[in-house]
C-alpha cells in the first residue's frame, strides 16, 4: 500500500469523498426527509420540538411538530416528485404547537412538474428573498393596487416598466430602481405617467441586465411603501425569460389555496433571482 500507485489511489479517493460531502452540504441544498422553511412570519418565534430556532431559510426534517411562540405562519416548500409548498398558522395569543406534513400532491400533467421542479431547483440556493430580512414587505398602495414582480425589457438605456405597473390605476408615479444583482446605489428617481397598455419608460445611463427592486415614492422623495422586483433583460432573452416567469406564477396560482399570498410571492422572488443572468448575480450573505 505504500507504492505510488497505492498512494495516488487514495488520494483521489480522499478528493472525491471530500467533493461528494461538500456537495450533499451545500448552503440551501435540503437532505433527504428535509423540507425548507421558506417564511417564518414572526420569526425567532417559531422552534423545533428539541428547542431549536427556526428560521427563513433553512431545512428542517419532516414530518414534524413545531411550537410558535406567537401569533404567525411559517410556510415549507416540500420537495419531491410534485413539489409544493404550505403554509401552517398559529392564531393563539400564547403560541402553537403545529403538525407540519405534505399537502396532498395535486393531479400534475407532466408540464406542471417539470416547472415546480425547477421552482424547486431556484430555492435549494441561497437567495436575496429567501433572507429573513427580505421576507416581510409592504405592497399595496392605498388598497387600490399592486406593482407586479416580473421581466421587464431593457434596451439600451431605456428600462420599460409598463409590466410592473399592469395591476396598477392609471396617474403619475415617482419611483427609484435599487440595483440587487450587484451593489450599486439607487438610480432615479424617475417620473413616469402611466396609461394602461402604454409604453412606461425610464432612462438611465447605468441601466444593467439584472434584477432591481422598484419602490415607489412619495413626490417628497420618501418611500411610499409600495415595491416590486423585476429584472431586466436585452432582446432576445426578454421574451423566454418572460415567459419564463409567467409560466411560474402559472403554477404558483395552483397553490393559493395552501399557502399565503406573502409566501409565494417570496417563492416567485427566489425563481425570478435565479432567471438574473449569472455573470452579475450574488447570492444573499
Amino acid at each position: 500500500m505504500n507504492s505510488p500507485l497505492c498512494k495516488l489511489i487514495l488520494l483521489v479517493v480522499s478528493v472525491l469523498a471530500s467533493a461528494g460531502f461538500a456537495s450533499a452540504q451545500q448552503p440551501g441544498a435540503c437532505a433527504a426527509g428535509q423540507a425548507k422553511v421558506i417564511q417564518a412570519v414572526e420569526d425567532g418565534n417559531w422552534e423545533t420540538a428539541e428547542g431549536r430556532s427556526i428560521r427563513s431559510g433553512q431545512c428542517i426534517k419532516v414530518p414534524a411538530s413545531v411550537e410558535a411562540g406567537a401569533p404567525g405562519s411559517i410556510t415549507i416548500f416540500f420537495g419531491g416528485i410534485d413539489p409544493m409548498p404550505k403554509t401552517f398558522p398559529c392564531e393563539n395569543e400564547s403560541g402553537c404547537r403545529v403538525p407540519i406534513s405534505a399537502p396532498p400532491k395535486p393531479n400534475a400533467d407532466a408540464h406542471w412538474r417539470l416547472r415546480a421542479q425547477k421552482i424547486e431547483a431556484s430555492l435549494m440556493k441561497p437567495r436575496l428573498s429567501l433572507s429573513p430580512e427580505k421576507s416581510a414587505m409592504t405592497y399595496v398602495r392605498g388598497g387600490s393596487g399592486r406593482l407586479s414582480d416580473g421581466v421587464v425589457p431593457l434596451n439600451g438605456t431605456q428600462m420599460d416598466l409598463a409590466p410592473a405597473f399592469q395591476k396598477m390605476p392609471e396617474g403619475e408615479y415617482w419611483l427609484r430602481l435599487v440595483p440587487l444583482s450587484v451593489p450599486a446605489n439607487p438610480l432615479g428617481p424617475f417620473h413616469i405617467v402611466w396609461r394602461a397598455n402604454q409604453p412606461a419608460i425610464v432612462s438611465n445611463p447605468e441601466f444593467r441586465p439584472g434584477l432591481y427592486d422598484l419602490v415607489l415614492l412619495e413626490e417628497t422623495g420618501e418611500e411610499e411603501g409600495s415595491q416590486a422586483w423585476i429584472m431586466a433583460a436585452e432582446p432576445p432573452a426578454y421574451g423566454a425569460a418572460s415567459a419564463d416567469f409567467d409560466d411560474a406564477v402559472k403554477v404558483s396560482q395552483q397553490w393559493s389555496r395552501d399557502t399565503s399570498p406573502a409566501a409565494l410571492r417570496t417563492i416567485l422572488r427566489a425563481y425570478l433571482e435565479s432567471l438574473a443572468p449569472q455573470a452579475a448575480g450574488r447570492s444573499a450573505p
